[in-house]
């Protein structure tokens, strides 16, 4: 709703949203910096009082509540990954995170001189020594586990703060982002630095690689020293534009998407567009040759530009939809400049009116038709994967904050190809039939946890699903027909095997 003074601004101009949005961000950050005193008057006092009183409301206020407490091993799993980001970004994240309370043990740089007796673990659903994660670009997994080494008491001892998290998060993603602006000048010791060094000096420690991604693409620390606070703030707010423009630029993408085939036409003659959605399928070529920051030798007209998952990214090479000689051949545009990016929005958002008034027509070919089925798959498998995922970190925190591994040992070792897989209980025929002869025999649990794997695996959209069946049984009674069915109703990739090679044991 619209309740301001003056006249009632333009709701469809994007500059509205834009600085809508900014301004907001930053009142938020002002609040979660203490900067805000609250000068209600005693009736406005009243008003709030009333609002918090009534029950409807408390129920929501209570919903609120405990949606944010389900998703707090999200909000802790962000502080994890943003922490290991800031390590692979050289001294200046180093620096940052040297000056933190919060820390993980494989990249502390404080180790040398740190009081084990002062640090204190967290304890929780998602810092078990036995889960471990990894990170794009580095394939060593890490423990997931932090701690408090900071002065004064662990701000979150019972692991309950929502607040704490979300406010650790957003201060370091900040502080990370003044990295990458080359706002953070270390101040590193002498002694701290032979530290750090001996550390790079370790094969497969994420310094290590930090180390080998600034010999190759070095950066001058000095020149942050010469940075003035007005500079400083000019970057940041340079960067919060930026960051505005992506989004922009995100949300008319995803609406072109979502437009059918006949906006896919369009994004599949798009120099800018979103990883998940590529109907060309340039990502794997690309990494092939990435070098850690967007940019590949072999392919210099293409950049990745953000590393999420809904990575955004650019190819110069692409022509236009009639045939037009690429825009960006020449010359990659200038992805700093924030007026790039609005034009793009511009652009991109008349083209989404175009779309819906049946001005543009797709001519896609059957097979690219179904290449782009394919992407829609595996981007539903993705949403379901994700949803399976929050899920199951509901259900650790839960379950008191105790790690719960719902596949059992033998299962597990069997997915990962570890030796003791032979010790593997599957009878002859299906993997549903028990063998009675057997010290080892599925449970009813087990039969279902397999039945979630396999059915997870067969609904990845580039998984080739090989049904195989004896055949001395009816075969229109096999379920794995009908979990196939279920996964691949056109039957572009599953393939059929009648076989009694399981009743040739007497055989030579």
């Amino acid at each position: 709703m619209w309740n301001g003074k003056g006249p009632v601004p333009d709701f469809t101009d994007i500059e509205f949203w834009e600085q809508t949005w900014q301004d907001l961000n930053n009142k938020t950050s002002l609040v979660e910096a203490g900067g805000v005193e609250p000068q209600f008057t005693p009736e406005e006092l009243e008003t709030l009082e009333h609002l918090e009183d009534n029950e409807e409301r408390k129920k929501i206020y209570h919903q609120i509540y405990s949606d944010g407490m389900k998703h707090m091993p999200e909000r802790r799993e962000r502080v994890l990954y943003v922490l290991m980001n800031l390590a692979l970004h050289g001294r200046p994240g180093q620096w940052i995170l040297h000056q933190q309370g919060i820390f993980h043990p494989c990249i502390d740089t404080r180790a040398h001189t740190r009081d084990p007796a002062s640090v204190i673990p967290f304890t929780g659903p998602l810092f078990d020594d036995d889960y471990e994660m990894t990170l794009l670009h580095h394939d060593k997994p890490f423990p997931s586990v932090l701690m408090w080494g900071g002065p004064g008491p662990c701000p979150d001892p019972k692991n309950r703060s929502l607040h704490f998290w979300e406010k650790t998060y957003y201060h370091l993603l900040y502080r990370l982002e003044d990295v990458k602006l080359g706002c953070v000048a270390p101040q590193f010791t002498e002694a701290e630095e032979a530290a750090l060094q001996a550390m790079e000096r370790e094969e497969g420690h994420i310094f290590a690689i930090a180390a080998a991604k600034q010999r190759a693409n070095p950066v001058d620390f000095a020149a942050a020293n010469k940075l003035t606070p007005e500079e400083i703030i000019a970057k940041r707010e340079l960067a919060k534009k930026i960051a505005s423009g992506h989004n922009c630029v995100y949300v008319m993408l995803l609406n072109l998407w979502n437009a059918g085939l006949d906006g896919r036409w369009v994004l599949h003659h798009e120099p800018l567009y979103l990883l998940p959605h590529d109907t060309r399928m340039r990502l794997r070529e690309y990494l092939a040759e990435d070098d850690g920051y967007g940019h590949s030798e072999s392919h210099p007209h293409r950049k990745i530009i953000t590393t999420d998952y809904e990575a955004l990214c650019f190819d110069g090479t692409v022509p236009g939809m009639n045939n037009e000689p690429p825009r960006f051949m020449d010359a990659l545009p200038d992805f700093d400049n924030p007026d790039f990016w609005m034009a793009e929005a511009r652009r991109l958002d008349d083209l989404v009116f175009a779309v819906y008034d049946g001005k543009v027509k797709h001519r896609f070919t059957d097979g690219e038709i179904f290449h782009i089925r394919l992407v829609e798959q595996q981007v539903r498998y993705h949403d379901i994967a994700v949803k399976e995922e929050k899920r199951a970190w509901n259900d650790r925190f839960i379950n008191g904050g105790q790690k719960v591994d719902k596949v059992p040992k033998p299962i597990r070792t069997w997915l990962d190809g570890l030796p003791m897989a032979s010790d593997f209980p599957v009878s002859g025929g299906s993997i549903y039939q028990l063998g009675t002869k057997r010290k080892q025999t599925f449970e009813k649990d087990d039969i279902e946890l397999i039945r979630i794997m396999v059915k997870r695996y067969m609904g990845n959209p580039r998984s080739i699903i090989l049904a195989v069946i004896p055949r001395n049984v009816d075969i229109a009674s096999q379920e794995i027909l009908r979990l196939a069915a279920d996964a691949d109703p056109d039957g572009l990739r599953t393939i059929g095997v009648l076989t009694n090679v399981d009743l040739c044991n007497g055989l030579g």
